[in-house]
């Protein structure tokens, strides 16, 4: 996430049919105003991901993903100028609610996991949730024109199993 800030490309992170669709409009339009390269990640669940109350329900899925975090909507616009109001980078998620696990238990992707190995599953979905958090955290500073420290990575030891 810090590397951002030396990018010259804009980047923007969106979900199709959230509450308003204004997020994508101002993503795609600012990629299109950009003269050089511009990258549009837009979360879209697919038949794939397996979720659970069919298809019908992915724009509900969306909605969910951006809410618990798992998905942040966010814009970098190397044009924009740094000053005490305006910033190249542009958190439009607003605050993370819902339950990340509920979430996660949903989708078939993430349930293949829980039903194989709960244990395991319910690690890396606390770890997930942690980082999750501290992600919005650090983006949450970036919108507001701090520099947040680097990501830690640490690699945990093996596991003895």
């Amino acid at each position: 996430m810090q590397s951002i800030f030396t990018l010259t490309c804009t980047v923007s992170s969106c979900a199709l049919r959230i509450t308003s669709s204004s997020q994508v409009v101002k993503s795609m339009m600012e990629a299109e105003k950009h003269p050089g390269v511009s990258l549009v990640l837009c979360y879209s669940p697919c038949i794939m991901h397996g979720i659970s109350s069919g298809m019908c329900s992915a724009i509900d899925e969306s909605k969910q993903a951006v809410e618990t975090g798992y998905w942040p909507l966010y814009r970098y616009n190397p044009a924009v100028k740094e000053d005490g109001a305006h910033h190249p980078f542009t958190l439009d998620s607003k605050k993370l609610k819902g339950d990340l696990e509920q979430w996660l238990s949903h989708e078939n992707r993430f349930q293949q996991l829980a039903r194989k190995n709960p244990e395991v599953a319910e690690k890396l979905h606390h770890e997930l949730d942690d980082a999750v958090h501290l992600r919005f955290d650090r983006m949450k500073d970036m919108a507001a024109g701090k520099t947040p420290a680097p990501p830690s990575h640490e690699v945990p030891p093996p596991s003895s199993a």
